[in-house]
């Protein structure tokens, strides 16, 4: 585990990066690249680092189970990043409150800017282990983890998750689930709801309907938290447009585009942040 002082180096590193998106009380909105499994890995954050100065870094879903059993080992494999790479969130999967919470807390310790709780995989692994999308049923739950690991930790705590799951799919199960967990003051929503019996993983990313309107519903009901819009975004245009017609979203959460076109990342950055990548670095 690195040193208190190399913890600190690291934040310094990222202060400049991390000032713009994140200052408070900011009209700029964050721009955010979704964490993938086998996508995600820290070789590919650190081309888009080159090409986005600004956008927000996901780790890939990172298993508490893994790092409790892992932990004497070492957890390079896991949590290694290049100090470059900030503002970089590692995001968790996980169901057990004391793992989870120790997962965090060597995230910390790392040097994550964030931490982030996975609510909405829909894979059937992860759900047959009672986590991801299916801790959309448990909020209680959701909201002890999330209290836990903010008593432990000084860096904020986010959710990721669905707009529903199965046939609890109503705007008002969405409502109640971000209303049962206050203590979370952002959430990044995948604006879909998942079905966790009768579709692939894939089919969960293309097959329900994008709702992006309850994402935008969820900001005027609730409107101390952030909410951040994932799914089906794909191109500048799109994402510009919303951005004018939304100011009251957070930010934005590009997945599989911007790994399929790099290039995509700093005309993103030049819409949201109005920079260019030249003028980003400098």
């Amino acid at each position: 585990v690195r040193t208190k002082a190399d913890r600190t180096i690291q934040r310094l590193n990222g202060t400049a990066r991390t000032v713009a998106a994140r200052r408070t009380g900011s009209a700029m909105m964050e721009l955010s690249i979704a964490p993938m499994m086998d996508w995600t890995t820290r070789h590919q954050r650190f081309m888009a680092r080159q090409l986005a100065p600004r956008t927000v870094l996901y780790t890939e879903m990172v298993v508490d189970s893994t790092v409790v059993h892992n932990e004497h080992k070492g957890l390079e494999r896991w949590y290694g990043f290049d100090d470059v790479e900030h503002p970089v969130v590692l995001q968790l999967g996980g169901n057990n409150v004391e793992a989870m919470t120790r997962s965090a807390v060597l995230g910390e310790r790392w040097g994550y800017d964030e931490i982030n709780l996975n609510v909405g995989c829909p894979s059937k692994l992860v759900s047959k282990n009672e986590f991801g999308a299916r801790l959309m049923l448990r909020p209680d739950l959701v909201r002890e983890m999330v209290t836990s690991i903010q008593r432990q930790v000084s860096v904020p705590v986010t959710v990721k998750c669905r707009l529903g799951v199965d046939d609890f799919d109503s705007y008002e199960f969405a409502k109640d689930f971000v209303a049962r967990i206050p203590e979370c003051d952002h959430f990044i929503i995948h604006a879909r709801k998942c079905l966790l019996n009768g579709l692939s993983t894939h089919g969960n990313r293309t097959v329900p309907p994008l709702m992006y309107e309850r994402v935008y519903d969820l900001c005027r009901d609730f409107p101390g938290k952030k909410f951040s819009l994932n799914g089906g975004l794909t191109c500048v245009d799109q994402i510009g447009a919303i951005a004018d017609e939304h100011p009251e979203l957070h930010g934005f959460m590009v997945g599989r585009a911007a790994y399929n076109n790099p290039c995509l990342l700093p005309a993103l950055e030049r819409r949201i942040y109005g920079e260019t990548l030249g003028e980003a670095l400098t």
